[in-house]
């Protein structure tokens, strides 16, 4: 996937991967808890995001997450947003 294109497309509040009841629901979660409950499954979140990264089409992306345990889903869509307020950042001080 083309990760710059995503991150464009979000910051202008089109987020491919991730549907809008899934980033609310994400971010409702208490932090401290959902640490704990993905606490030892650091490979199993890593190679979530490797799978993103090596495909090619959106779908099967959306397919790849909607297919994640729920608390994966929320670790990836705070990472998500996280790499596209660093996005944002970067693009701020460039123009």
């Amino acid at each position: 996937m083309d990760t710059t294109s995503l991150l464009d497309l979000g910051a202008r509040g089109v987020h491919l991967l991730f549907a809008n009841d899934e980033i609310e629901a994400a971010f409702e979660q208490d932090a401290t808890a959902l640490r704990a409950e993905v606490a030892g499954r650091a490979a199993e979140i890593s190679s979530a995001i490797d799978t993103l990264m090596q495909l090619e089409d959106l779908h099967r992306g959306r397919a790849l997450i909607d297919s994640l345990d729920t608390h994966v889903r929320h670790v990836l869509v705070l990472i998500y947003f996280d790499l596209l307020d660093t996005h944002l950042r970067q693009e701020a001080t460039r123009h």
